[in-house]
């Protein structure tokens, strides 16, 4: 962590802080110049919420070709239906992609592969669910699995196919939605215990802790992924949600 992040941590996890951030700090306008022509992006988790709303911003820049990533092919059809009547011009399609699935995933990956542009990926899917629940395929809690886990598989196996599919004039950008509620993670394991082991146990269990903890991991993923890949191939963002900023349907499903 740099000196800077380690000054601003203990500040920023103040109620002040968090008021603040809610009531009054401004959501930067988008520049005039930003022109999405020509470019394709793809947001999980992308039929209600956040990854709606950020699908409908990009379509309004321009941007030629959005895939909707999400789990519910009909709810996804849905979401499809209505951008398109605002958006007539553009192309949207819809991929079914289950992040509780390793197989799932890597076949939309699979899928990817085959597209002959991406300049955008948004990791937007998220869970938080009042019971403890383990992912049929992996075994893991759901909340972790979706969260964390398969997020950042998503994002490792995304990277080298943004690098060959970017356009030439800028680079690609990847994407990690995290949450305010990063700030006010409180570990429950005893120190010893190994991460995986501490999030999987029903013992440690509690969803809202859990949601905060993934989002926190996010940001610790995020940022050692940003070390590693080039800034000039792929740009790794990190985007902290307030809760203000849109009423998301992520209580109860991934999207």
């Amino acid at each position: 962590m740099s000196a800077n992040l380690k000054h601003q941590a203990a500040s920023e996890t103040t109620t002040f802080a968090f008021i603040w951030r809610q009531l009054f700090q401004s959501i930067p306008s988008i520049p005039n110049t930003v022109d999405l022509s020509g470019q394709v992006a793809l947001i999980t988790g992308s039929n209600v919420g956040l990854g709606f709303e950020s699908a409908r911003q990009f379509l309004a820049l321009n941007l030629s070709h959005m895939i909707l990533a999400v789990r519910s092919k009909p709810r996804g059809d849905a979401a499809a239906t209505k951008l398109q009547a605002e958006f007539p011009f553009a192309k949207i399609e819809v991929s079914v992609v289950d992040m509780s699935s390793y197989n799932s995933i890597m076949a939309f990956a699979k899928r990817c592969e085959t597209l002959p542009r991406l300049d955008i990926a948004i990791l937007n899917a998220g869970l938080c669910q009042p019971n403890y629940e383990r992912a049929e395929e992996t075994g893991h809690e759901t909340i972790f699995q979706i969260n964390y886990l398969s997020t950042a598989l998503l994002a490792l196996v995304l990277i080298p196919i943004l690098r060959e599919k970017r356009g030439t004039t800028s680079p690609a950008r990847l994407s990690l939605v995290g949450s305010d509620t990063s700030y006010y993670a409180n570990w429950k394991g005893t120190g010893s215990e190994p991460i995986i082991q501490v999030m999987d146990s029903p013992a440690y269990f509690n969803s809202w802790e859990a949601y905060k903890t993934t989002k926190i991991l996010l940001v610790m993923f995020a940022r050692e992924l940003s070390k590693r890949i080039p800034s000039n191939e792929v740009k790794i963002l990190r985007h902290p949600l307030h809760f203000r900023a849109v009423v998301q349907g992520v209580q109860s499903a991934e999207g």
